[in-house]
């Protein structure tokens, strides 16, 4: 009994932690921009964020007097056109045409896999498949898309990626979202690959 509230706990824990930064906790400066650019006609707003857990404030970015740090990409089309900004603390609204996403398309074709995550996660407590658990101070990346169909989002910590990779390389996702942010780092430049 002991060992599955264990499991139990460490799962709502992994849930916590998973949604430390969600949509509505984007900076107030980038929900204002992807609404007037939703009211432009723009439908698809891919958001990219990353930060740690311990040095990441949602909602403010005061550079010359704070240690606030927060990274926001947005990538998105308009009249068939890709664009990037740049919400990068004290670089706010640095908009650069691109030729042409990756990672669009890519996280696009992946909507159903993320509603099977979803799913695993809703189901794991009345399955008993709990993931493992996650350190609380590691970076994070945290990607969601909006389309006038679609809002999916996900969370990927470091070390699922890094030194825990042994671990989670057999949850079915996990490959997928290292390579969507591996595309979109490509998109806008953030990698040398």
């Amino acid at each position: 009994m002991r060992k599955i509230a264990s499991k139990f706990f460490l799962s709502v824990l992994l849930l916590l932690i998973t949604n430390i930064v969600s949509a509505q906790d984007k900076p107030k400066p980038v929900d204002m921009f992807v609404k007037s650019l939703q009211q432009k006609g723009v439908d698809t707003i891919l958001i990219y964020m990353n930060g740690s857990t311990w040095h990441f404030d949602k909602r403010n970015c005061n550079c010359l007097n704070s240690i606030t740090i927060y990274a926001v990409y947005l990538i998105y089309q308009k009249n068939g056109k890709v664009y990037k900004t740049d919400f990068s603390c004290c670089n706010e609204n640095d908009t650069v045409k691109i030729d042409k996403s990756l990672s669009v398309p890519y996280f696009l074709s992946l909507k159903d896999m993320f509603k099977k995550e979803n799913n695993f996660y809703k189901n794991s407590r009345r399955n008993k498949k709990f993931p493992p658990p996650l350190p609380t101070d590691n970076p994070f990346d945290v990607v969601e898309i909006i389309t006038p169909k679609e809002h999916l989002e996900f969370n990927l910590d470091s070390y699922q990626s890094d030194e825990g990779y042994s671990i989670w390389k057999k949850y079915f996702w996990i490959d997928k979202e290292i390579e969507l942010i591996a595309l979109i780092k490509k998109d806008l430049m953030l990698t040398s690959k």
